[in-house]
């Protein structure tokens, strides 16, 4: 997901977690009424951030205020800045992408 998309990602892990094993945030900010206040979860699952260093749209230091909400609220997270990438979904990242998702099962980032 992308920009907008990578936003709801955000939303949807932070308001329905318990139906979500893992998320991949492809360049998206944290939406209001998220705030960057940590984000009580009922699941803590595993997050992927993806942001290009070029994304002039939504900016790295955009996508790391959702990664850092994430994180202080307990989600394993990763933070991956892409370089020389502009905006958008990154396909040279499928394979990386698919690594984090694979096998993940609900529950599993809860330690």
């Amino acid at each position: 997901m992308g920009g907008g998309q990578g936003a709801a990602a955000n939303a949807l892990t932070a308001k329905c977690s318990e139906r979500i094993a893992a998320t991949v945030v492809g360049c998206g900010w944290l939406p209001e009424p998220l705030g960057d206040e940590p984000l009580e979860t009922a699941n803590k699952c595993p997050l992927l951030f993806i942001v290009g260093s070029l994304d002039r749209q939504v900016p790295p230091e955009m996508v790391r205020v959702g990664h850092d909400a994430f994180e202080r609220a307990g989600h394993p997270v990763e933070f991956r800045v892409i370089e020389g990438f502009g905006h958008g979904w990154p396909r040279r990242e499928n394979e990386r992408v698919w690594e984090f998702l694979e096998g993940k099962r609900l529950g599993e980032g809860a330690e």
